[in-house]
């Protein structure tokens, strides 16, 4: 929950408008979502459920959720990465605006994510109803054809990834192009070693400091990196 409220005062550094700004993401081992519930589960201390709102929206259960150590295994934080990924990218674009954030693109920013939010109980399935009304709001997004905006696609690689994580986030991909949200899409390990997609416009989104991202990265040093692990050199 840290990473969000800390990159609202930098990204103006790396917006894609500049010549050295960043036009994609790539986010490595962020976890996978076989141990979510639906409810979102109990604290470690509690056997209280709690639902992923409550600990956006409760000061005290969202200080006790930032001081529980990294773990990719965490389902709460694995959720609540995935969530990041997408804010810090929707960031990116709408400070990057040629028009500006005053005319309106925030409000149907969250517009349109309160129009897909129940897709979930509904199987990712988007119906007529909810289509019709994305297709009443104004564009928010390059590929949707705003030349004033410039979208900053999430690739997401992680080798623990299941079958159901890779089906359910593509599912996610063709939602969010309809409703104008982030590009989303999930790579393999193989297609990033090497510095296949990063570079030096590249923000690279790592957590487990066991993930090989010297490896992914192949020599190259991307324009922004969250990372955890100081156990492997950065410069080198």
């Amino acid at each position: 929950m840290c990473a969000c409220a800390q990159f609202w005062r930098y990204q103006h550094y790396f917006l894609p408008l500049w010549d050295w700004g960043v036009n994609k993401m790539v986010c490595l081992g962020l976890g996978s979502f076989k141990n979510v519930q639906e409810n979102g589960g109990p604290f470690l201390d509690t056997k209280e459920n709690h639902s992923y709102r409550d600990v956006i929206r409760n000061n005290t259960l969202l200080a006790e959720f930032n001081a529980r150590p990294v773990d990719r295994h965490d389902a709460l934080q694995a959720m609540l990465r995935h969530v990041a990924a997408i804010e810090m990218a929707s960031m990116l674009k709408f400070c990057a605006s040629k028009r500006g954030i005053e005319h309106e693109l925030i409000k149907y920013y969250f517009k349109k994510l309160t129009a897909i939010k129940s897709l979930s109980g509904a199987g990712g399935v988007v119906d007529e109803k909810v289509a019709k009304k994305l297709g009443k709001m104004p564009i928010t997004a390059g590929y949707a054809g705003d030349e004033d905006l410039t979208d900053v696609p999430v690739y997401l690689c992680d080798v623990e990834y299941t079958d159901g994580d890779k089906v359910a986030l593509g599912r996610l991909a063709g939602i969010f192009e309809m409703a104008h949200l982030p590009p989303v899409k999930v790579v393999d390990a193989v297609e990033l070693e090497g510095g296949c997609l990063v570079d030096d416009h590249t923000l690279v989104y790592a957590v487990d400091p066991d993930f090989s991202v010297g490896k992914i990265l192949g020599g190259n040093k991307p324009a922004v990196m969250i990372w955890k692990d100081r156990a492997v050199d950065v410069e080198g």
